[in-house]
């Protein structure tokens, strides 16, 4: 037992640093493995081994719930945590396993970091599932570019934003919303659709290859609520009068298309209206609380 290992059990709300286990594992590689959960995801790979398909728990597991609900343990607020969770510590080896299993269809998680959570990569694994969905209220807005959702090739990938990113515009003919109001809310997207080294995961073991040597087929990234485009129309400029129109996105569209290289046509922004519930665990999107 390491010293100030004991300070993590128990309630979070007492523990006098809320961050102690990242630091340890930080600092002592084989504690970082228990706290990965290594074990727990070599015993499961086992079961997995071991058992025929036609026979094993699961062969009939066909949809995978992360963290529906937010995690009461903070595994990244600032920028450091997420830098040393994707940087410095393995891929998180359970998430990985079981997104790969060839029986699940569809996989969702919540919490953006941490043992449950898929690496904040683009990720090539052997088995995709047919929709990964990602569901957080501060995706691409309270985190910025500091987390990113990971990108599953050979699947859909749906992200259920909660969007602040609201353009307002004229509906009266002619009017066009400028290129440059647009770019600076595409600009994290563009982050994260950067051609950059893939993690590439078989069986227990990962490696980085280059971008351009795997292939996009089958890959879909649908991004929802994430920016919303409305027209607008009534008299004066009365908050209380005034009506918004949302719009098809297609004028942001096209504009984010000019800016994603081999992505141009794998990626998709669309209206919290055609979004819908989770395959995985029904989620029906934070927008039912919104009225615009």
């Amino acid at each position: 037992m390491l010293d100030g290992e004991w300070t993590l059990s128990g309630s979070v709300s007492t523990t006098g640093d809320c961050f102690l286990g990242m630091w340890l594992a930080l600092d002592h590689p084989t504690f970082a493995k228990r706290f990965l959960l290594c074990p727990a995801a070599e015993a499961l790979r086992g079961t997995v081994d071991s058992i025929s398909e036609s026979q094993g728990a699961f062969s009939c597991l066909e949809r995978v719930i992360m963290t529906r609900e937010a995690e009461s343990f903070p595994w990244g607020v600032i920028q450091q945590e997420f830098l040393n969770f994707n940087n410095v510590f393995d891929p998180p080896p359970i998430p990985l396993l079981l997104a790969s299993l060839p029986s699940v269809k569809h996989y969702c998680q919540q919490s953006p970091i941490g043992l449950l959570a898929l690496p904040n990569r683009i990720l090539k694994i052997e088995h995709p599932p047919e929709i990964v969905t990602v569901h957080h209220p501060g995706l691409f807005v309270e985190t910025g570019a500091l987390w990113l959702p990971p990108i599953v090739l050979g699947a859909t990938n749906r992200y259920m934003c909660n969007g602040i990113n609201l353009l307002l515009s004229s509906d009266k003919p002619g009017t066009i919303l400028p290129p440059e109001d647009i770019a600076h809310y595409l600009e994290p997207l563009k982050v994260m659709l950067n051609e950059i080294p893939v993690l590439h995961v078989e069986s227990n073991e990962s490696k980085t290859v280059p971008f351009d040597s795997v292939s996009l087929k089958d890959t879909k990234v649908e991004i929802y609520d994430y920016i919303r485009h409305c027209t607008v129309s009534g008299p004066g400029l009365d908050i209380n009068t005034i009506k918004r129109h949302p719009t098809d996105l297609s004028r942001v569209q096209s504009i984010l298309d000019e800016k994603i290289g081999r992505w141009k046509g794998k990626v998709f922004l669309k209206n919290r209206e055609d979004c819908p519930p989770c395959s995985a665990c029904g989620f029906g999107g934070f927008w039912k609380y919104k009225k615009v």
